[in-house]
């Protein structure tokens, strides 16, 4: 039982680790770097974080996605490395979504989001019919 824990304490340290910094260093990805400079806004969802881009970011993420159709890429908020997802479709829209369900990796992605740009927080979604 001892030995249970141990390794689960293990593998949720080692989650927590990667998700809040720390990208696999073995290979080079193509990445993604959000800023203050490149966030027109965001917003706090349920489940994590929605972010509008600037246009000329928009364009640039738009070409990265386009040119690592079924690869994968870094995506880092300032120096905080946040997910690597694998790109199955170009994303256009400049509206993006980073997940984080835990709240000390939400803490550390909240504090890296430039706070001027901050649109009101969406906690609950109202239901369909009233959309």
């Amino acid at each position: 039982m001892l030995v249970k824990v141990m390794i689960k304490g293990i593998f949720i340290l080692t989650l927590i680790v990667f998700s809040i910094g720390v990208a696999p260093a073995s290979e080079e990805r193509p990445q993604f770097v959000f800023t203050d400079k490149n966030i027109a806004s965001w917003q706090e969802t349920e489940q994590g974080f929605s972010i509008q881009l600037t246009p000329e970011a928009q364009k640039e993420f738009f070409n990265l996605t386009k040119e690592n159709l079924n690869k994968q890429f870094y995506l880092y908020v300032e120096d905080i490395f946040v997910s690597a997802p694998v790109v199955r479709e170009p994303i256009g829209s400049g509206r993006t979504m980073l997940a984080a369900h835990a709240e000390e990796v939400k803490d550390e992605i909240r504090s890296s989001l430039p706070a001027e740009k901050e649109l009101e927080s969406i906690r609950n979604y109202p239901p369909p019919e009233k959309l």
